[in-house]
Order: C-alpha cells, then structure tokens, then sequence
C-alpha cells in the first residue's frame, strides 16, 4: 500500500514462467530497493558510520520513546 492506497500491477507471463516465482521475484526486487533507501537515508544522516554500541543505544532509546507514546 502506498499513502493509504493499493496499487495493482499487471504483468505479462509466458506459459513457461512460474506465477509464484515471478510474484517472489517482485518482492525480493522491492526489498532491494527498500534496503537501498534505508541506506541512502543513512549515508545522508551520516547514521552509516555508527558504531554498534551507538547503534544500540539508539536502537534501545527509539524503543522506549516509542513505548512511552503508545506506539
């Protein structure tokens, strides 16, 4: 879903092509593509060069605002 929306794609298969291979290759295309602007979004906040220590602490500090408010 995308800003509350479904969109629907359609997409030609040959008689040969797995249906289920082609829809797991859709996802595995998508979260590619999320992990590259997860990334991205890292490099621009300057997060990628955390070290895991400071990684953790704002892992544990995101949580626990997030608990505090519900979420």
């Amino acid at each position: 879903m995308h800003e509350g929306f479904q969109r629907v794609r359609w997409v030609s298969l040959n008689t040969s092509e797995d249906p289920e291979t082609m829809i797991q290759s859709i996802r595995d295309s998508r979260r590619r593509l999320a992990l590259s602007r997860i990334r991205e979004e890292s490099a621009r906040n300057e997060t990628d060069r955390l070290s895991l220590d400071e990684n953790n602490r704002e892992i544990i500090a995101t949580r626990k605002e997030r608990q505090t408010s519900g979420r």
